[in-house]
């Protein structure tokens, strides 16, 4: 997805159901629920109903990896 402000959506659809999608727009809405449901966003666009349910909460930030502990070769053991 592209960066942005993105919301959460609810897109009804009369043969596929109902889910909830992240997008920054009604248009981008019903291309993620194209996706999920397996069918062309094209085909469905005119018969979804978007509603925005409000704001997609931010993602979390990324964890920092453990430092590695440093070990010794085999050859340094040796010595």
């Amino acid at each position: 997805m592209t960066e942005g402000l993105m919301f959460i959506y609810r897109v009804k659809h009369p043969e596929y159901g109902e889910i909830e999608v992240k997008a920054q727009d009604r248009l981008r809405a019903a291309s993620e629920s194209g996706k999920a449901w397996g069918t062309p966003w094209t085909g469905i666009a005119r018969e979804c109903t978007c509603e925005k349910i409000g704001p997609a909460p931010a993602p979390a930030p990324a964890k920092k990896a453990a430092p590695r502990k440093r070990t010794q070769s085999k050859e340094a053991e040796k010595k």
